[in-house]
């Protein structure tokens, strides 16, 4: 891991050690950032968030998460608001 990776690395971890001293079974869902365009910042790796969600699963039991190029399972979510 190098610089900005690492220190997202850490925030994701201390989130989860938060989450697991309230109760170890909260479920954590990390979404990875997708791109958005005219902005400089780049959406993140699968390899990325995969690495998020391996540090979170050292504190919790269950932990989603959402990349860029994840495939769409279920039913769609139903909108509540707008």
């Amino acid at each position: 891991m190098y610089g900005l990776i690492s220190i997202h690395l850490n925030e994701i971890e201390k989130i989860a050690k938060f989450l697991a001293a309230v109760d170890p079974s909260l479920v954590l869902r990390i979404d990875g950032y997708f791109e958005i365009p005219g902005q400089p910042w780049r959406s993140a790796t699968t390899t990325e968030v995969q690495e998020a969600a391996l540090a979170a699963r050292q504190y919790l039991t269950t932990v989603n998460y959402l990349t860029a190029d994840s495939t769409l399972l279920g039913e769609k979510p139903l909108r509540l608001f707008g």
